[in-house]
């Protein structure tokens, strides 16, 4: 897709034959090319990968492993990028990180 950008492309084919008479045609032909990721939606697959838990504030951290991969996937089999990841709060505020914090490891 870096390659070829969405969009509509002329093509020209051309055929010729005859060593002592030759003969030829062409005709021409436009290709479309569409940008899967312009409608792609991205699936939630696992709804219960975390624990609901309860936290005493000033207490050691709690950690919840979890790998992004196994929590989303897309519904298209092309790669469009990376999926980015926030938590937020039930108003849709971030959440502060003195709280709660997201840390992220190559291991996951």
């Amino acid at each position: 897709m870096a390659k070829y950008r969405p969009g509509v492309y002329e093509f020209t084919f051309r055929a010729s034959t005859g060593s002592v008479v030759p003969i030829s045609t062409q005709f021409k032909f436009n290709l479309t090319l569409v940008d899967p990721c312009s409608t792609a939606k991205i699936l939630s697959t696992n709804l219960f990968s975390f624990a609901d838990m309860s936290y005493t504030l000033g207490n050691e951290a709690i950690r919840q492993a979890y790998a992004v991969q196994s929590l989303f996937s897309l519904n298209i089999a092309v790669d469009c990028g990376l999926i980015g990841v926030e938590f937020v709060s039930g108003d849709g505020e971030p959440i502060d990180d003195k709280i709660f914090s997201v840390v992220t490891s190559s291991s996951h």
